[in-house]
């Protein structure tokens, strides 16, 4: 499993079938030469090899050249790459990466691209973050030891990192994908252009934690958006479809010290109008600190909610104004709601007092019918409304 794929990271590549050879049960087995397996069963010595077929389509002459595939080194433009080096505030050094990829392929015929290989950043480029390498004065020769490169002439940005070049490189990928890269991993790679373009903004103003939930939630919404384009034979979930962000992520947000920029950035990455559906797939009043931030998110989900529908159905916020302690509020959004079959019903209802005990019973014996129909919004509502919030919650 990893950040994009939800799948295991182990998997069956080749299967070595003996019960046609023998009837004895394998006593060892070992690898030899040339990928080769030799199997011990009773008196007999099998050897076999198996031949192996990837996913992507791409195949393999033996185990050792998948597994070194699979799990060798990858290029620093591959998305796992870009993404841990997000992650741990390496967001210059992912800049000069993509600045250097669009650079290379820009000048590359489709022969010398079929074979592209960036060459590699010096090792001391991934030890330090962004702060340490902006404070720090230029590299010693003596580095140089590790790194033959010449220093890549710099363009637009740091090492021609731009809106212009980002988009450029985007189409360009779209049209012609790297070819050492899975069809997923290709997709992957455009999402992360995209993303850090649209965290370079606001780096400056969050702190590190803060940063990487940022990361999460653009990542988010640009897979789920991009997976809106079918493809065949791939499902979303293999494409990196989600739900809600990882709770992993979510922590970030907990720790970070900027969390009124962080909602903020959720609520302008649903749209300017967040809803209890985008609420609950940030994990928002997971991570939120201030009680009184919460409150007033909570009244603007409510509202939101309400305003959704071109009916203006006040059933659909009853849920939040109710936790929020609202009554009067919902019992005014009745009144405007004439064509509302339930509204004569919801009227005379909620016109009670309900610290009176006789009207939290009656309430709570609505939300156990709302339960039989099958209407658990509005039953949490009730439950809520004659004060008992562990059914509410359950």
């Amino acid at each position: 499993m990893t950040y994009f794929e939800q799948e295991s990271g182990w998997g069956v590549f080749g299967r070595i079938e003996i019960g046609r050879i023998t009837r004895h049960p394998i006593a060892d087995s070992i690898w030899i030469s040339q990928a080769q397996m030799l199997t011990g069963a009773g008196h007999q010595m099998i050897q076999a090899r198996p031949g192996f077929s990837l996913k992507d389509g791409t195949t393999s002459k033996d185990l050792f050249e998948t597994v070194a595939r699979k799990n060798g080194p990858v290029p620093h433009y591959h998305p796992q790459m870009l993404l841990q080096c997000l992650l741990w505030e390496k967001v210059n050094l992912v800049k000069q990466i993509i600045g250097r990829l669009a650079r290379d392929l820009k000048y590359l015929t489709p022969e010398e691209r079929a074979v592209y290989e960036m060459d590699p950043f010096p090792v001391y480029s991934f030890l330090g973050s962004d702060t340490q390498e902006e404070s720090k004065p230029s590299v010693p020769n003596e580095l140089s030891l590790f790194d033959n490169d010449s220093q890549p002439v710099v363009e637009d940005g740091i090492d021609g990192f731009s809106p212009a070049v980002v988009s450029k490189l985007v189409a360009d990928l779209e049209d012609t994908p790297l070819h050492d890269l899975g069809a997923n991993e290709n997709e992957q790679l455009l999402v992360l252009l995209q993303a850090t373009l649209a965290i370079d903004e606001h780096r400056r103003a969050l702190d590190a934690d803060g940063l990487r939930y940022l990361i999460s939630i653009r990542l988010f919404y640009l897979i789920n958006e991009r997976v809106q384009i079918p493809r065949s034979n791939v499902s979303d979930r293999q494409r990196g479809f989600r739900e809600r962000i990882r709770y992993r992520d979510m922590v970030w947000a907990f720790h970070s010290s900027s969390q009124e920029i962080l909602l903020d950035a959720s609520t302008a990455a649903c749209g300017g109008k967040m809803t209890w559906n985008d609420a609950r797939a940030l994990g928002i009043f997971l991570w939120l600190n201030s009680i009184e931030t919460v409150k007033t998110q909570f009244e603007v989900i409510a509202r939101n909610q309400y305003m959704s529908g071109e009916d203006r159905d006040p059933s659909a916020c009853c849920l939040f104004y109710f936790a929020l302690g609202k009554v009067r509020l919902v019992l005014g959004l009745w009144r405007q709601a004439a064509w509302h079959p339930e509204q004569s019903v919801m009227l005379k209802f909620l016109a009670n007092d309900f610290d009176v005990p006789r009207w939290r019973t009656a309430a709570l014996k609505n939300a156990f019918a709302l339960l039989g129909k099958r209407r658990f919004d509005m039953a949490a509502a009730f439950f809520i409304l004659g004060g008992s919030l562990k059914d509410a919650v359950n």
